[in-house]
């Protein structure tokens, strides 16, 4: 987080579940960031997915 990276909890900005097909090894991808009204808050911004496990 120190770093730029944002970190994000088991939703894409929108609510959305995230495609990990394309994760890399701290589960993060690289896209942008449109939240639910379609506001690009980000644009090839790589984030991270941090979720508890069930």
């Amino acid at each position: 987080m120190c770093d730029g990276t944002i970190v994000m909890g088991c939703t894409e900005i929108d609510g959305a579940a995230p495609s990990l097909g394309d994760a890399d090894a701290q589960q993060g991808h690289v896209h942008k960031l449109t939240d639910a009204e379609g506001v690009v808050h980000f644009v090839d911004r790589h984030h991270i997915h941090m979720c508890a496990a069930a």
